[in-house]
């Protein structure tokens, strides 16, 4: 591979999702009871309890920030910013969170799965973020995958994840 100077460098922060599982028995009086009851008893479980792995295949990557070097390097040395300004800590950035919507392939049924964060942000914030998901969800299911991919690479300058 030839090697052009031109080129700058970038730190760019990657996450991916990894589903972890395990199985609960519960006793219960219905179906109902028994989600609840598995919802609680889940929160107990130690980690090592729990298997899962990244899968590739089905999930992508999601970019939570991108700094120039070069200009973090000018930046610093001119005394405009701190080091600490441009640090990445190895956990998620600050204010990104993840909605997760589950998706039966076999039954064709999606739901939306409820995060612990969703009840700490305020109302509005999260009425502003599900209008946001609704208006990409709708995107996708009128013009299919690869339209949706292609308008996201194209319009928003974040490259989506796992090209099919």
């Amino acid at each position: 591979m030839v090697e052009r100077n031109d080129l700058t460098p970038y730190l760019v922060k990657v996450a991916r999702p990894v589903f972890e599982v395990t199985v609960v028995e519960v006793r219960a009086g219905s179906h109902e009871e028994a989600v609840a009851l598995a919802r609680e008893a889940a929160a107990e479980i130690p980690d090592e309890a729990w298997s899962g792995a990244f899968d590739p295949d089905s999930y992508g990557f999601d970019i939570q920030d991108v700094i120039d070097v070069e200009q973090m390097q000018a930046m610093i040395s001119d005394g405009i910013a701190s080091p600490d300004a441009f640090a990445m800590p190895e956990g998620p950035s600050d204010g990104i969170r993840y909605a997760v919507l589950r998706a039966d392939t076999e039954g064709g049924e999606g739901s939306i799965e409820p995060q612990p964060w969703m009840q700490d942000v305020v109302e509005l914030m999260l009425a502003d973020l599900a209008s946001d998901w609704a208006a990409e969800l709708q995107e996708l299911a009128e013009d299919g995958f690869d339209i949706f991919l292609e308008r996201r690479r194209s319009n928003s300058g974040r490259e989506p994840s796992n090209d099919p």
